[in-house]
């Protein structure tokens, strides 16, 4: 975040278009609940994940990274879904001799 000139060396002024447009960049980060989750992962990514699926990894771990809000309310950040679906694809391959031999499109 960028500072403003100060009066004091040691104390940096925020000013309310830099308070503006840091909470702008927070407000669209789009957050999903375990079933829009799922759903957004099939319809995104082609990947098909199962509520209960989600619930288990949330528990045992290997699932994508969530908040939790108000004790009960889980919410899945997009850029997160997307970033769990992608290492969970892999790479691209050109063929199938392709992902013996480490080789990516």
């Amino acid at each position: 975040m960028k500072t403003a000139r100060t009066h004091s060396p040691n104390i940096p002024v925020v000013t309310q278009e830099m308070q503006e447009s840091s909470l702008q960049t927070d407000m669209h980060v789009r957050h999903h609940t375990v079933r829009e989750a799922s759903a957004y992962c099939k319809s995104k990514h082609g990947y098909p994940v199962a509520v209960n699926t989600l619930n288990k990894l949330r528990t045992y771990g290997g699932g994508p990274k969530f908040n939790k809000c108000g004790g009960r309310l889980i919410l899945y950040a997009e850029h997160e879904l997307d970033a769990w679906v992608r290492e969970r694809l892999g790479d691209v391959l050109t063929s199938t001799s392709a992902a013996k031999t480490g080789e990516a499109a």
